[in-house]
């Protein structure tokens, strides 16, 4: 916390502005929360609530998801953004806000420890953002492919797209953080290639691609990815991969 003298910068929408540039942010609340719903145990009077047709019980359920759902990601905020100076706190109203009912502060930190008992106080340490930065490290092939210009900022970003999309998909949790992230990159790479093919008329040898449409490129970017694609599975240890 900064020192009282401190003078902050505060103002309304410091957490917005958070998650509009932190795509990581966005993704370890999302996991997070799936974690919390797929170990956490529903009490007697929760599932009656869930079955009940009744409007005070659906309501308190909806209160509860909620709760927890601004739990998971001020938990993730906190994991990620850095409050020493001379960065800001973020205040917990902005996380209270976001709730469509009426929350305070017990209620919030209670849904907090609600979500690190359930998840056994295994936040995480090895987040997407971090697999990306050491496949990106390790693998000359992968920065030879994507050296023009913005192409990893690029692959990252569509990378980023896929993750949050994919947690839609309660299936993500049965796989490793790792893997889902490669298969990401590995979309990630193929979609930033096809449209560097189709500006700039030539694949990654050189060759000219003419007027192909996005499946030919595809199998262009497919074939061209082929090298910086095995060394993402062996690095992962991802054995068998289809490309459509």
């Amino acid at each position: 916390m900064p020192a009282e003298d401190h003078k902050t910068s505060y103002s309304p929408g410091d957490l917005y502005d958070l998650l509009s540039s932190s795509p990581e942010t966005r993704f370890h609340a999302g996991y997070l929360f799936l974690r919390y719903l797929l170990r956490a145990r529903p009490t007697a009077a929760l599932k009656l609530a869930a079955a009940s047709q009744s409007s005070d019980d659906q309501e308190a359920l909806a209160a509860i998801t909620w709760d927890v759902a601004v739990a998971c990601l001020a938990l993730s905020v906190k994991f990620h953004r850095d409050v020493l100076f001379p960065l800001d706190v973020i205040y917990v109203d902005e996380f209270m806000d976001l709730a469509p009912h009426e929350m305070d502060f017990y209620d919030l930190e209670t849904a907090q420890r609600d979500v690190l008992e359930a998840v056994t106080y295994r936040v995480g340490s090895a987040t997407p953002g971090a697999f990306m930065e050491e496949l990106w490290n390790a693998l000359p092939t992968l920065r030879r492919l994507v050296r023009f210009d913005g192409g990893w900022d690029a692959v990252q970003e569509e990378a980023w797209v896929i993750l949050n999309d994919a947690l839609q998909q309660p299936e993500v949790l049965r796989y490793p953080p790792s893997l889902v992230t490669g298969g990401a990159v590995i979309e990630g790479i193929l979609e930033v290639l096809k449209r560097r093919y189709k500006t700039t008329g030539v694949d990654g040898r050189g060759k000219p691609v003419g007027k192909r449409d996005a499946r030919s490129l595809r199998k262009v970017a497919v074939n061209c990815s082929r090298g910086v694609r095995l060394d993402i599975q062996d690095v992962l240890q991802i054995e068998n991969v289809s490309l459509i």
